[in-house]
């Protein structure tokens, strides 16, 4: 008799913990669900959002809005605020209007090939030699001022007394304007090596200045013609006249 009760005490208390366990686990349930349930505020793009642009202007830019999504729709790395440490990274990709704002979105200017092209330019590569360039030493982040080499031939007279002479010109095209990038990028936006002393060069140049700078590198293509496109780093005490009109094989000796 008391093996029956015992028996039939141990039953009742094995029904009893999995009653509580079932509740339990119930709870919990309900809990994680009111959890992915609850709105949380995150940043997503009011307008699409080129990549390469700088970070620190998205909230200036008009670039960001806060939206309330549930919880468990939102990735771990969304974010709800930028923070100081997040104003010297750049937009790695092209970010669509109404797109979650994520920190994998973000990385630092010098680890992609991606750059913020400045207010009211665009970004034109030319190619250029080593020395057009500066030996090198033309960087992202550069300053330059451009000078042309340029050829005309100048003619007077007519006829039997008609007299022509060449002349070989350099004066400046164009100052201040920014160096984006130097070199060709990869798939993966890294730089690739470059071929012998040839380098491609992105400049950030107003729609002008893109108009003489194509002009300047196409013209002078064929042997012998010889026009060339030099580059200057230029620093803010540099004292240049964009508007002389530089020397030619007729006046370098004054």
């Amino acid at each position: 008799m008391n093996r029956r009760l015992i028996s039939v005490i141990v039953a009742l208390v094995l029904a009893g913990a999995g009653t509580l366990a079932v509740l339990a686990y119930a709870r919990a349930a309900d809990d994680r669900a009111a959890e992915r349930s609850r709105p949380v505020s995150v940043l997503v793009a009011a307008r699409p959002i080129p990549a390469g642009t700088e970070v620190a202007k998205l909230e200036s830019g008009g670039y960001l809005r806060l939206r309330n999504y549930p919880a468990g729709a939102v990735p771990d790395d969304a974010l709800s605020r930028l923070t100081a440490g997040d104003q010297g990274l750049i937009v790695n990709t092209a970010v669509g209007e109404g797109a979650l704002i994520t920190r994998s979105l973000m990385e630092e200017k010098e680890a992609s090939q991606a750059f913020a092209i400045p207010e009211g330019r665009i970004a034109l590569t030319v190619e250029m030699g080593e020395p057009q360039r500066v030996a090198g030493y033309a960087k992202p982040g550069s300053k330059v001022v451009i000078f042309i080499s340029l050829k005309q031939v100048k003619a007077r007279g007519s006829g039997s007394a008609r007299i022509e002479a060449t002349e070989q010109r350099v004066r400046i095209l164009m100052s201040d304007v920014p160096v984006l990038a130097v070199g060709p990028a990869s798939a993966d936006g890294t730089e690739q090596d470059n071929r012998g002393d040839r380098a491609l060069v992105t400049l950030g140049v107003t729609q002008e200045q893109a108009e003489r700078l194509i002009l300047g590198a196409t013209q002078g293509t064929g042997e012998g013609e010889g026009n060339a496109l030099y580059m200057g780093l230029q620093t803010d005490s540099s004292e240049l006249d964009v508007k002389s009109p530089g020397v030619s094989n007729f006046t370098i000796v004054k």
